[in-house]
């Protein structure tokens, strides 16, 4: 049971759940019938009931939990279809939380969905762009004015000719209830000497849980004796870069043919991490084969690209995250660990085609204990540019254009931080708040497989995440002390806020 709540001044009884974990509050049922809700079992002995809240296409809701369902869930649907549910903002609240609890709709099309798409609209963003393809365990958060008289929407336009349903959970959440996020204490250490001090403040577990778990589940495939163990993302055809992308090959090719192909054959140029030396770096694995990066923020939360996971249909229960780990292709050389995603947390207004918004948040199914190789790293200063100073990308990416080999053993490569001004001129193209540019100082940058992983800086010793391996204009390091795209974090940081609840 969760304590009472209040609601436009009345008191709601107590929270309760009622079949299949639907939420609800406990009201009598005449209390329930006139909102408009569904009578479930009984709470307790007061002669009240789980009054639930599920609605369904041209229903209104001003409740703090309330169900959007396709007509005929649980049984799929068929045919084209237009829909839309609105939730009536309550006052004192700053954001809704929207979740997939169970979506299945027509798959994306080039990254992108064509056919079935769900909108959200009437935040303080603006409309969302349209979400498609499996998407049950993911969730976003919207924005929402605590005073506007708009509903917000949820719109679903469906044009496929096949089987379609979907249940998602929208949430309303009180400003009140929206708290910093806390990074745990330490973070940013390298190889500390722990001797189980310093995670007695963090949920005890069983540290091998989660491996035992997965033992017989989950390997990368290179372990069974398949030489391919890594699969990325379908490439995002990013329109927003394309008149600069092109102008700049032509610019090399037509200066030197021999260099750009010189530098089709050296890519990240980098060199390789010591065992431990970037505790806080995850690898992702979709069906088995690595395919992006992450930075590990608590024992439970992994920063990442929304890209590597919203541009193809990416099912949550295929996914398992690495921790701790050096050379991906070998199981001794460190202690790491195994996990599986409980839920992914997208930004609500991530575009495929402007990779603007380009974070996600993955909740992992059960909490890491921190050791030498498994350690969060700090979140940054958010008044801080780190114009200037120099920093280090992380990953296993493509490390040469001519094999498109990944490197198993993680790279690093340092880099420098520009302003957005000087990035945007040295790329003759716009560069938005939410992005940082690091340049490296020859021919060197992040390629296919570095996506999501974590552009770091060092203050007094300690690790700082500042970027999230976006994308280059130029694909994988074509032009020597060109500079790559990443998501800025500290513009994201109320959004880590939120979306860590």
């Amino acid at each position: 049971m969760i304590e009472a709540q209040h609601q436009r001044g009345f008191m709601l009884s107590t929270q309760c759940s009622s079949k299949g974990n639907v939420e609800g509050i406990c009201l009598s049922g005449e209390d329930c019938f006139s909102r408009g809700g569904q009578v479930g079992n009984v709470c307790g002995t007061d002669e009240l009931y789980c009054c639930t809240f599920v609605k369904t296409c041209g229903d209104v809701s001003k409740e703090l939990v309330s169900y959007f369902q396709s007509p005929d869930y649980p049984a799929k649907s068929t045919g084209t279809l237009a829909c839309d549910y609105d939730i009536m903002i309550q006052d004192d609240i700053c954001a809704v939380r929207v979740d997939y609890e169970k979506v299945n709709l027509a798959r994306k099309l080039g990254g992108l969905c064509d056919i079935d798409q769900i909108f959200i609209l009437n935040s303080v963003d603006g409309p969302t762009t349209g979400q498609c393809g499996p998407l049950t365990g993911y969730a976003t958060l919207i924005a929402v004015d605590p005073n506007q008289s708009k509903p917000l929407k949820l719109a679903v336009l469906i044009q496929n000719e096949e089987f379609y349903r979907w249940f998602v959970k929208i949430t309303q959440i009180p400003c009140s209830k929206i708290r910093r996020f806390k990074v745990p204490e330490p973070c940013g250490i390298r190889k500390m000497d722990l001797n189980g001090e310093s995670s007695n403040h963090l949920p005890v577990t069983n540290p091998l849980s989660g491996l035992l778990h997965w033992w017989n589940k989950v390997r990368w495939k290179n372990a069974a004796g398949n030489n391919i163990w890594w699969s990325y993302p379908e490439p995002v055809f990013n329109t927003f870069y394309y008149e600069s992308t092109k102008r700049h090959m032509q610019e090399q090719v037509s200066r030197n043919s021999n260099r750009l192909h010189n530098a089709q054959r050296r890519i990240i140029s980098g060199m390789d991490a010591e065992i431990g030396e970037f505790p806080w770096m995850v690898a992702i694995g979709f069906n088995k084969m690595f395919f992006c990066g992450g930075a590990l923020i608590s024992d439970v939360f992994v920063l990442t690209a929304a890209h590597c996971f919203m541009t193809r249909d990416t099912p949550i229960e295929s996914l398992i995250v690495q921790l701790g780990d050096y050379d991906l292709i070998k199981n001794n050389e460190t202690n790491h660990v195994l996990r599986g995603v409980e839920r992914i947390f997208f930004h609500s207004h991530f575009h495929a085609f402007l990779l603007a918004n380009d974070i996600a948040v993955l909740q992992l199914d059960d909490p890491v204990i921190f050791s030498v190789n498994i350690q969060p790293i700090c979140l940054p200063d958010p008044g801080d540019s780190y114009k200037g100073r120099r920093a280090t990308v992380t990953g296993w990416g493509i490390s040469s254009v001519s094999t498109g080999n990944p490197s198993s053993i993680l790279q690093k490569l340092q880099v420098t931080v520009l302003t957005n001004r000087q990035c945007a001129i040295q790329i003759d193209d716009r560069v938005g708040s939410g992005m940082i540019c690091a340049s490296p100082s020859d021919l060197g940058g992040t390629c296919f497989g570095d996506s999501g992983g974590p552009l770091s800086v060092e203050n007094d010793g300690i690790g700082v995440l500042i970027g999230i391996v976006s994308f280059g204009v130029t694909g994988c390091a074509i032009i020597p002390a060109f500079p790559d795209l990443y998501t800025r974090v500290t513009e994201y940081i109320n959004w880590i806020d939120v979306n860590t609840i």
